[in-house]
Parts: structure tokens; sequence; C-alpha cells
């Protein structure tokens, strides 16, 4: 598996990094973040969290600090205003999230067993999915988490379920599907 960049008709196209996948653009365009495959604190179905400058140099893998747990991660997500990547730590099913030095974000988790995660336009709220056990089998749910108080927002009506949120380019709303029983 690797992380390819190409123009939008299809041209040039270049690898940046091998063993790499579920790239996320910084907002400059300069960087990607990066889930690497392979060996993690011996690990050998390890993943990790890098980032790589988009023509492919400088790969580096960030330190996730304190929670040596952490083996296995996926769907980075870089927020818009570039401060903080959110990630999934599949072990415990949680968000958690990181600055891209990896130094000025102390690591967090939030949000239990998430699915798709997406930051609003002024990054101070995080939209995904969570799958909720029920009496009938189970369900899917939209969930919206401000950063800032930590408050779950639930989508709410009488729906089977709702996923795949997405905001509005201003961020004063929340799109998504919802399904009826």
């Amino acid at each position: 598996t690797g992380v390819y960049t190409m123009k939008p008709d299809g041209s040039d196209r270049k690898l940046v990094l091998e063993n790499a996948y579920s790239p996320s653009w910084s907002p400059d365009g300069k960087q990607l973040v990066v889930v690497r495959g392979g060996v993690v604190d011996g690990d050998e179905d390890g993943t990790a969290l890098a980032i790589v400058d988009a023509e492919g140099s400088g790969a580096r893998t960030l330190d996730l600090g304190p929670a040596k747990d952490v083996r296995i991660v996926s769907m980075p997500e870089w927020s818009p205003d570039g401060k903080l990547i959110a990630f999934v730590d599949d072990g415990e099913g949680t968000v958690r999230f990181v600055s891209p030095d990896a130094k000025t974000a102390p690591m967090r988790g939030v949000a239990a067993q998430p699915i798709g995660l997406l930051w609003s336009p002024d990054s101070t709220r995080l939209g995904f999915d969570r799958y909720v056990e029920t009496k009938d089998g189970g369900r899917s749910v939209g969930v919206v988490l401000d950063l800032a108080t930590g408050r779950e927002a639930v989508f709410t009506g009488e729906q089977h379920g709702a996923r795949s949120p997405t905001w509005s380019p201003e961020g004063d709303q929340v799109a998504f599907i919802s399904v009826s029983k």
C-alpha cells in the first residue's frame, strides 16, 4: 500500500510514501498525515501516524506521548486551522488528538467507537458516526463533539440510523443521512 498524489486530470502520478494509507492534507497543502503500517513497539500488526511532505520527503513518525498502548490508529484528519490532528485509537475505540509537532497538544481520549471523522470549518467541533447497540440489533448515530466543552450532541429523531455528517461551509449546520424504520 502506498500514498500517491496526482493532478486532477490523472497526470503526474507520484508515490509520496510506501507502506502508508488514509492520507489527510495539511491546510496549506504542503504535507500529509498518514497511517503507516509495520512494527510499532514490537507489535508487527501495529500502525502509527506519520507526517510527510507532499512531494515525498521528510517523513517522520508522530510521537503519541504517554499512551504506550496506542498501537493501532486509523482515520487521521488534519484540522482546518492546522493545529490538531484527530485520529482513532482503534485499541480503545476513542478519538484522540495530537499536534503536528507532537509537542503542544496533550492526547486525550473522547467519544467511544467513532467512525469517519470530519472537522467543522472553524476547527472547534468534530463530527463522526457511532454505532450503538439497541434491543433490535443496533444503529448508527451521528455525533458532533464540541472540543471546548467535551459535550456531544447526538442526532435525534425517529430514525433507524443517522450517519455521514457533513458541515455547511459556514459551519452553522450539519447535513446527514437518516434511514427510516
